[in-house]
């Protein structure tokens, strides 16, 4: 029995008659089981590779998938591990090795992704201080407005206690006075 690439068309996985699991957000190595052929004729299943040895296995797929990041890109370089397209059919082979020209494309294909790549994280990172910036910016803005608010708060309660200080000394003055006055 061979192996295929297949992967699920919505939000949902499946299990394969040999109870191997075919995620649903990822593509997957698994059997080519009749399961596989009704869920792809039904289009529940897309398939990507159809005619793998036994040999592969969906552990060895996810790293180059992680590696790639691309699904097309990944499913013929993992096909080509093997010397053959994602159909099956044997590709161009110089000894033992792909010809240069396939090489060199999927070389400049390799740099225009990490190229891609480097600079989606650099936008993030960027967009990331750019965030931690204006937070920041904010966060002084409000500790600056709480200061002047405690200021401010400070400033009337002692307004306040200077004008009753102010008062009870008024009041023992008069009170003094009228002591003074009533002795007279």
């Amino acid at each position: 029995m061979t192996k295929c690439i297949v992967e699920t068309t919505g939000e949902f996985g499946l299990v394969n008659n040999d109870y191997s699991a075919i995620h649903s957000h990822r593509p997957t190595v698994t059997r080519k089981t009749q399961l596989v052929e009704v869920k792809v004729a039904d289009r529940q299943l897309r398939m990507l590779a159809s005619t793998l040895p036994d040999q592969a296995n969906d552990e060895d797929f996810l790293t180059v998938l992680n590696e790639v990041g691309d699904t097309k890109l990944a499913v013929s370089a993992y096909c080509s591990e093997f010397g053959i397209d994602n159909q099956g059919d044997e590709i161009a082979i110089e000894g033992s090795a792909i010809t240069v020209a396939a090489q060199e494309a999927a070389d400049a294909m390799a740099k225009e992704i990490a190229e891609a790549k480097a600079k989606e994280d650099a936008d993030a990172k960027k967009a990331q201080e750019e965030a931690d910036a204006k937070a920041a910016e904010e966060q002084a803005a409000k500790d600056a407005a709480d200061t002047k608010a405690k200021a401010d708060a400070d400033a009337e309660a002692l307004a306040t206690k200077t004008a009753e200080d102010l008062a009870e000394k008024q009041a023992l003055k008069d009170k003094l006075k009228n002591q003074h006055n009533n002795k007279g």
